[in-house]
């Protein structure tokens, strides 16, 4: 699918790239944690949060970035 969409270096692209990428678009788009362990058919909401984790990271320094900003 990478190749098709015209990404260089598709043959890098693992299904966990693929997996983790759609669950942070997921969640950045404002969807529950509990919907998107569905979508990755996780035993737990933790193991969906643990996943997550780094994404939320980013997301608050993000936020203290635009905040030392103004």
């Amino acid at each position: 699918m990478a190749k098709e969409a015209g990404i260089e270096h598709y043959n890098t692209i693992t299904s966990y790239v693929v997996r983790h990428s759609w669950a942070t678009t997921m969640r950045k788009l404002g969807n529950p944690v509990s919907m998107i362990q569905e979508g990755m058919q996780h035993d737990s909401e933790e193991i969906t949060r643990i996943y997550l984790g780094n994404f939320e990271n980013t997301s608050v320094d993000d936020m203290n970035r635009a905040l030392l900003d103004l």
